[in-house]
């Protein structure tokens, strides 16, 4: 049973603005609108736009189960991407294309070539870049210029490959001139189009639609410009939907019923969102489910006690794994999230569900994939196995230079035992800034295999931690990353109280590299424990229980933003992917003005 709004929408035979806000049920609206366009016409066909695979998967997968396979066959779903790829290749115009993996490649190469001493450029801040760059139609030449978004053009032309980027650009600009066909042509028949999460749609995908739309295409977009999250990446949000709604002639219809979030929640973050003055869309929330959530404060020293605080909050919800391994506790998929405003905050997070072995799905960014870990890990391998690889990138992290570390492989023949051991000639091909390094960790190393052999394990994992904390992060800004060092010691030690079964019957604890491959084995397919987000990756999910990390001033909103205006957007889509129960954690002293402005009592 469809509420009146959403009747409206699912009756308009015109162009039309769904503003669906969240929770407001806006794919049971699309799947139910898709059933009727049928319905009214045998020759009616739709194509259904979504921004992710996943997204264009979940809505077949619905579409199936509430009309049959017959009628979705009759559709096209598919991303910007893809339907743009199909077009360019009905007409023999699509030429070698980067794959996903290879572009994130690219985008890596391009970020470590930009980079300089005084500028280090990290992975997430080239996509930024580079999206902000090539996601406009008319490509801006400051932006062209940019010295990571020059270094990832040039991988491309060196490969001979186009990205993703440019397969939309190329399909709008061939609709233009009349060598690509639209959807509602060729192998694409296309009556009716329905866009999802429209707000996100750059200028690029905003005029692949409109070309549609000037072709007679019934167009329907549903969006949230309250939820435009992506704005590096150009998303139009607001200024998207007023436009279409005055090129297209488009009615708007409002969804103001949320059927997710309890009173309590969803009242919050009504009242946070509201002081996003101008440009936006009114609407009048109401929460269906009516009173009943439940929401808590969380208030601590440091990122570190906020996330175990938070952590604590999770172990009433806890059942034990039904086949233990790296993880002895779980929740059920969909129960609980933990959202945070960016990656590396989430890492205090990941850590402590780590020490509890509390399972958790993450799908980027990582804990153990932190630099320093890393070499963390990679240098304990090598203390046991008697390898060079962790040796080199653990001299390196703690200063020694490439001249050093090569004089040192060619002193050893590439062999480090006897260096490991300190059984080595003294170091006079050596550097002599480098000489005392090598001396006190070839010192340090034979004391660690000596108590290898002894079985002594925790020695060595202290030690290891302690050496790469005294000699590479030693300055006021790597308090962090000692602490997460000391963390993933402490993990480490405690996979020492795990038993190994033998051939002979006897058990042991794991060693050392049984336990790296334990905390760096990939995670399972599963969607059961806790869901680890960042505010971006959260969008379109829902969760019985929230918490949200460090909503601390400084942080959300960032004081080296222009304004309060998307970051505030951020903490809203967070708020509303709560239907249950919701706890806020931040820093003592440092409450987020956005706090404030919820009414949230904090007394």
């Amino acid at each position: 049973m469809l509420n009146v709004n959403q009747q409206a929408a699912l009756d308009s035979t015109d162009n039309t603005v769904v503003v669906a806000g969240p929770g407001s049920g806006k794919t049971r609206v699309i799947i139910a609108k898709i059933g009727k366009t049928y319905a009214d016409h045998e020759y009616n066909r739709v194509c259904a736009v979504t921004f992710t695979r996943d997204a264009a998967d979940e809505l077949v997968r619905r579409v199936k189960a509430e009309f049959g396979e017959k009628l979705a066959s009759k559709c096209r779903f598919g991303t910007f991407h893809s339907l743009a790829i199909q077009q360019l290749r009905d007409v023999n115009m699509l030429g070698q294309l980067a794959t996903p993996q290879q572009q994130s490649v690219f985008i890596n190469q391009a970020a470590k070539i930009a980079s300089t001493p005084d500028d280090a450029i990290t992975y997430e801040m080239a996509v930024e870049r580079i999206e902000s760059a090539k996601c406009s139609l008319v490509q801006r030449p400051e932006a062209m210029q940019d010295p990571v978004v020059m270094a990832y053009q040039k991988l491309l032309s060196r490969n001979r490959v186009s990205d993703l980027y440019d397969v939309i650009r190329e399909a709008v600009m061939g609709m233009r001139d009349g060598t690509i066909q639209p959807m509602h042509a060729g192998s694409l028949p296309c009556t009716h189009l329905l866009v999802d999460e429209f707000q996100d749609s750059d200028e690029v995908q905003y005029a692949w639609i409109m070309e549609h739309v000037l072709r007679g295409v019934v167009t329907t977009v549903v969006g949230d410009d309250d939820q435009t999250i992506f704005e590096w990446r150009r998303a139009l949000g607001y200024k998207g939907i007023v436009a279409f709604k005055e090129e297209a002639q488009a009615a708007e219809i409002v969804l103001g019923e949320n059927y997710r979030c309890h009173k309590e929640i969803l009242s919050y973050a009504d009242n946070l969102i509201r002081h996003n003055k101008g440009n936006r869309i009114e609407k009048n929330l109401s929460a269906a489910k009516g009173p009943g959530g439940h929401v808590e404060i969380v208030v601590k020293g440091s990122i570190k006690d906020q996330a175990q605080a938070l952590v604590e909050r999770i172990e009433p919800f806890l059942v034990a794994v039904k086949d233990p391994g790296r993880f002895l506790f779980t929740v059920p998929p969909g129960s609980w999230a933990i959202i945070a405003r960016n990656h590396g905050t989430l890492h205090a997070v990941e850590s402590a569900l780590n020490a509890k072995h509390i399972q958790y799905q993450r799908a980027s960014g990582g804990f153990w994939k932190q630099y320093f870990l890393v070499v963390y890990l990679d240098l304990l391998k090598s203390i046991q196995l008697g390898t060079s690889t962790g040796v080199d990138s653990g001299l390196h992290f703690a200063g020694a230079s490439n001249e050093g570390i090569e004089r040192l492989h060619n002193a050893t023949g590439g062999k480090l035992g006897r260096f490991l051991n300190n059984k080595m000639k003294p170091f006079d091909d050596i550097p002599k800034e480098d000489q005392q390094l090598f001396h006190r960790f070839s010192a340090s190393s034979a004391e660690w295999r000596l108590a290898l052999g002894a079985g002594d394990y925790d020695m060595v994992i202290n030690g290891v931690s302690a050496f790469l904390q005294v000699e590479g992060l030693y300055r006021e800004s790597d308090k962090d990353k000692c602490e997460a060092l000391d963390s993933a010691a402490e993990i480490l030690r405690k996979y020492g109280t795990w038993q190994i079964k033998m051939t002979d019957g006897r058990s042991r604890p794991p060693s050392i590299a049984e336990r790296v491959a334990i905390v760096t084995e990939p995670n399972k397919k599963t969607t059961d424990g806790i869901a680890l987000h960042t505010m971006h990756s959260c969008k379109g999910l829902e969760f019985d229980s929230v918490g949200i990390l460090h909503v601390s001033d400084g942080t959300i909103p960032n004081h080296e933003r222009p304004d309060d205006i998307n970051d505030r957007r951020l903490l809203y889509v967070a708020l509303t992917r709560a239907k249950n129960n919701l706890f806020i954690s931040y820093k003592t002293g440092a409450c987020s003005r956005f706090i404030h402005e919820t009414g949230i009592n904090l007394k």
